[in-house]
């Protein structure tokens, strides 16, 4: 199994933004950007407000890349079967 990079997480959010609509080069102010955030050795998923100002925590935890990768593989499959249930 190959390790998680950072460059894999911030692709995956790229697709999550193409998904919902969103600017995949985005910056942290653009509303509702998703992206991946990492600090005191975990990483994220965090979402711009829609005001542009602060962020909310897509999951309620900092975790391993690996496992991030996992949620957001996750994320990405419920987004797209809900496009397909529309």
């Amino acid at each position: 199994m190959e390790r998680t990079t950072r460059k894999t997480l911030d692709l995956l959010a790229g697709i999550i933004n193409e998904l919902t609509g969103n600017p995949v080069e985005g910056n942290h102010q653009t509303p509702n950007h998703y992206y991946v955030q990492s600090q005191m050795g975990g990483v994220r998923l965090e979402q711009i407000c829609k005001d542009g100002h602060g962020a909310r925590d897509v999951f309620p935890y900092r975790t391993t890349k690996g496992q991030l990768e996992n949620d957001m593989r996750r994320f990405i499959e419920g987004l797209e079967l809900g496009k397909e249930l529309k």
